[in-house]
């Protein structure tokens, strides 16, 4: 996927990302909190974006929980 975003994004496309999650989750870190574990992610989300072309301002975080998508009204968000 990454591989296909890059080259439509290296042949002058405008690229999108739409990222559902905070990524609050999944560390093995005792010591880690789930605020940190969101801001190490997008700096790694945006950076990865970067290399690849994407600016960060294309990326649209959503902000949901990781684990909590399946409770949220997506008719609510799409409505604002």
């Amino acid at each position: 996927m990454r591989g296909t975003i890059a080259l439509l994004a290296k042949n002058g496309n405008q690229i999108h990302v739409v990222i559902y999650t905070n990524d609050d989750k999944g560390s093995y870190d005792p010591d880690m909190t789930s605020e940190r574990l969101a801001r190490i992610r997008k700096s790694e989300e945006e950076a990865g974006n970067a290399t690849i072309g994407i600016p960060s301002q294309n990326l649209l975080w959503l902000g949901h929980h990781d684990g909590m998508l399946e409770y949220v009204d997506s008719r609510a968000w799409w409505s604002r």
